[in-house]
């Protein structure tokens, strides 16, 4: 029998809930070396919350290596999370703490019905913004910390 190697890393397990969702995510205490190397590697004219995705979408993969197939697309990887949920993932990799108020997410409501138009407008406007949460993640691309697990293991919808 061989005994466990006293240098092994063992992460601990962190429940993480955001729009009635729980999603059970092992916890190293910070980046792992593939997650920052690839982080600093990523392209920086992405918009921040392409950003937070492929960030998050590669982390889940790279700490379950084998648990997630390849040919599913990080789209599909991310499909049933909320977009509050994917933040929070985003503030635990990046910064230790889920709760840090760095990646948020609005809310673009419908404009309101009273507002006034410009005198040369013809007023036919039909443009509204829809209320479709958005991420909006405000990642410093050089910080470190923080943990993941595939959602099909480990989100749960809680009561």
């Amino acid at each position: 029998m061989s005994s466990p190697l006293p240098w092994k890393i063992e992460p601990k397990k962190r429940k993480i809930e955001a729009d009635g969702i729980e999603f059970e995510i092992p916890d190293y205490g910070s980046l792992l070396v593939g997650e920052l190397d690839y982080m600093k590697a990523m392209p920086k004219g992405l918009a921040d919350h392409q950003f937070a995705r492929q960030f998050v979408a590669f982390c889940l993969r790279f700490r379950y290596k084998g648990q997630i197939p390849q040919d599913i697309t990080d789209e599909d990887l991310l499909a049933e999370m909320p977009v509050g949920l994917i933040a929070k993932l985003f503030n635990f990799l990046v910064y230790g703490d889920e709760n840090k108020s760095i990646a948020e997410v609005k809310v673009k409501g419908k404009k309101p019905a009273g507002k006034q138009t410009p005198g040369n407008s013809t007023g036919n406007s039909s443009s509204t913004t829809q209320g479709i949460p958005t991420l909006l993640p405000k990642p410093t691309r050089g910080a470190l910390s923080g943990s993941s697990m595939p959602p099909s293991v480990t989100m749960k919808r809680t009561a």
